[in-house]
């Protein structure tokens, strides 16, 4: 019988969970962290980073400990949030007897599909089947405390067997062994509801990815890809690329479309895949609008993405649209539209979004040259 580690924040007592998943942080690959959920280590108010995390009691698993190093929600009345998630620090040495069973490590990532066949992995009574049902929103209260909170957009799913509250943060897996989210409660009354976090969703909040069976504990240090810095491709040699208001119109909406909850360094990366393919003048297209417009290229303007009626109608009283045409214009202002030097992609002309359940066809084989926000980018594709 499979069973996960048992979770206590030792610094402060209280209730305890069950061990979701390792994962390891995406800037410096050296330095892993276990998941749980954030009520397990972070719901007493005096929680604090670098808080003692015990792990305990997985078969003839060693315990080990490791320290709090972030969390979601913060806990404070009247909290709404869509994850609800805890990160500890931990150390490869200290993961050797829990690694040695395959069993306890999930073959991938996955996104929830309505209906599936999913299964709870407990520290306590193995595996609890159920079937996946729809995204809901909640409130959520936990037992013997004042903490309550309220849970937007998580997965139901209807599990016969029950769960019970050392249950919180345990993995959430398919039939295909992949990991889909861990546990942190019930529906209100009713336990053969319970409720999971979308894996998805806490890689991205925590900027970290899944250690998954047969992955190496221990990395070099060394490894990682800065996030804003890359070596640089030279950009071809170009004459002038020409460049219009409608250009820098589009190029800005494009932006807008792409990645406009990322700010400023988000956007600016957007930008530089669009203007390093347009001074290739190859099929792409030899002006910004034009490559930007290339069907099937950048999804913010198909004709079925429910994004493309936002894009056209956008206007500049949107502070995010403002930025974007900022971007677009100052960029555009230079005499060939190219900056290679200010490039944060280093060259970069593809990306793709981070945590996909599997790389694009485009990706396989190739490396990434940059991580910034929600996409990584390749300068090595032709």
């Amino acid at each position: 019988m499979s069973t996960q580690p048992t979770v206590i924040n030792t610094t402060r007592g209280g209730g305890y969970g069950t061990l979701g998943a390792i994962v390891r942080d995406r800037q410096q690959p050296a330095r892993l962290y276990a998941l749980t959920a954030g009520h397990v280590l972070a719901a007493d108010r005096d929680a604090a980073a670098h808080d003692v995390v015990s792990f305990f009691g997985a078969g003839d698993a060693m315990p080990f400990t490791g320290m709090l190093t972030d969390w979601v929600p913060n806990f404070v009345p009247n909290t709404t949030t869509t994850a609800d998630a805890a990160i500890a620090r931990v150390e490869a040495t200290d993961l050797r007897s829990f690694a040695a069973s395959a069993a306890a490590w999930p073959t991938g990532i996955a996104e929830v599909r309505q209906g599936e066949a999913l299964r709870l992995l407990t520290h306590d009574r193995g595996p609890i089947d159920g079937i996946a049902l729809d995204r809901v929103s909640c409130p959520m209260a936990l037992p013997d405390t004042a903490v309550s909170y309220m849970l937007q957009g998580v997965r139901s799913w209807h599990a016969p067997g029950g769960t019970q509250p050392g249950d919180s943060g345990a993995p959430v897996w398919n039939d295909d062994d992949k990991l889909v989210g861990i546990h942190v409660g019930t529906e209100y009354q009713a336990p053969d509801r319970p409720l999971l976090i979308p894996i998805y969703r806490i890689l991205e909040h925590f900027q970290v990815d899944l250690v998954q069976r047969g992955d190496p504990l221990a990395l070099p240090a060394s490894m990682g890809v800065p996030p804003t810095a890359a070596p640089v491709k030279p950009a071809p040699a170009a004459a002038a690329l020409p460049s219009t208001p409608v250009d820098a119109d589009t190029l800005a909406r494009t932006l807008w479309g792409e990645a406009r909850g990322e700010g400023e360094a988000g956007m600016r990366a957007v930008a530089f895949v669009v203007l390093n393919r347009a001074a290739r003048r190859t099929y792409w297209g030899a002006t910004v609008g034009a490559v930007c417009r290339k069907p099937y290229q950048f999804s913010c303007w198909n004709a079925t993405d429910p994004n493309l009626y936002k894009v056209l109608t956008v206007t500049p009283n949107d502070p995010q649209f403002r930025q974007a045409l900022d971007i677009a214009v100052a960029l555009l202002a230079d005499a060939r539209g190219l900056v290679p030097a200010a490039d944060p992609t280093g060259g970069a002309t593809h990306y793709h979004a981070r945590g996909l359940p599997q790389l694009p066809r485009w990706a396989v084989g190739h490396t990434a040259c940059a991580r910034i926000g929600r996409h990584v980018f390749y300068n090595d594709i032709g």
